[in-house]
């Protein structure tokens, strides 16, 4: 497992076994008073008796702490705070679809959130609640087991990783120095194995009439 482990405001991506992840996270949880750690807890009776405070890395937050890619934690470096919190809620999205990876249909519903992306849309002329509706009727949905219900712990899907990548593309493109939300869409929009590609290209949301001279909107 990888974890993203902040430091005196430096970041530090840790490759853990999953003993000493469930150690990291106890501690955390425990420092912010999260959860109930008495004594008759078998992860107090775990770690307490094990870790010296000595011997512990402070800890002061984790994010992204479950399997996601090396990739994945260099793109985490240029994304906005806005992309960030995207990715967050596209989380939500795929636990509410009962889906254990974030996949693009899942990224693309929660980009609908952002006032850019929202904006670009109205101005092709497409209603971003149409285009909800969409993935709602068509993403895949099972009752399947998902370890969690912490959207920060689900990963990303390889063509969701991809497509941050492509982003980034799209954020050089634009001389920008962090990918923002509608950098992602247009990487989206050019998707070719993705649901949510092929349904913003089916309502004329493509990486042509993204870069026309009048949609380019400065955040």
């Amino acid at each position: 497992m990888n974890a993203l482990v902040i430091q005196n405001g430096l970041q530090t991506i840790l490759e853990l076994c999953e003993l000493d992840y469930m150690a990291l996270d106890f501690l955390q949880k425990k420092s912010y008073g999260m959860g109930d750690y008495s004594s008759n807890d078998p992860l107090s009776e775990l770690f307490d008796d094990s870790l010296d405070d000595e011997d512990v890395l402070p800890v002061t937050n984790i994010s992204y702490v479950a399997t996601q890619s090396k990739e994945f934690f260099e793109l985490d470096k240029r994304m906005s705070d806005e992309l960030k919190q995207i990715v967050i809620d596209s989380g939500d999205v795929a636990l509410s679809y009962r889906k254990s990876v974030i996949d693009v249909e899942h990224l693309l519903y929660a980009l609908l959130s952002d006032e850019i992306v929202v904006l670009l849309l109205d101005l092709i002329g497409v209603d971003k609640v149409e285009v909800r509706n969409a993935i709602d009727k068509s993403a895949e949905k099972r009752e399947q087991y998902v370890f969690t219900t912490n959207p920060l712990k689900l990963p990303l899907s390889d063509t969701s990783v991809e497509v941050l990548q492509n982003a980034l593309v799209n954020a050089k493109e634009y001389n920008s120095q962090k990918i923002e939300p509608e950098h992602v869409l247009m990487a989206v929009s050019e998707d070719p194995q993705s649901l949510a590609g092929s349904l913003l290209r089916g309502y004329g949301i493509t990486a042509v009439a993204l870069r026309r001279p009048e949609l380019r909107v400065l955040r």
